[in-house]
């Protein structure tokens, strides 16, 4: 029954996303050469999921509508009302602004309930 033969390890591993981690990132929502993906949300799940892409070498900017949260992520790089034990990468930011969440953005991700 079938003759086809099993994916072999190289086509899988094409299949995965590149990412190059030694390219330069900034903190603060701007564009850079990496790419930029915004996530809508600073709950648990959105600081989770940021920090997932953030560590696969994107720029991350998280957008939230609560001045304290963001200015916490960008000083301290902690989201203390939400994984608080957890140090976020430099390369994830936050904003209260939607433009400049926004700006330069790859991809978008929305973690709003």
């Amino acid at each position: 029954v079938g003759g086809g033969s099993a994916p072999d390890e190289n086509s899988a591993k094409s299949a995965r996303l590149s990412v190059d981690t030694t390219a330069g990132v900034r903190s603060g929502c701007l564009a850079s050469v990496t790419q930029k993906v915004t996530v809508f949300g600073s709950g648990s799940f959105g600081t989770a999921m940021a920090i997932v892409v953030a560590r696969n070498g994107y720029e991350v900017c998280i957008l939230t509508r609560r001045e304290e949260v963001a200015s916490e992520i960008n000083d301290r790089h902690r989201n203390k009302a939400h994984l608080e034990e957890t140090l976020l990468p430099t390369n994830l930011s936050a904003t209260t602004d939607v433009k400049q969440a926004l700006e330069g953005t790859s991809y978008i991700i929305h973690c709003i309930p």
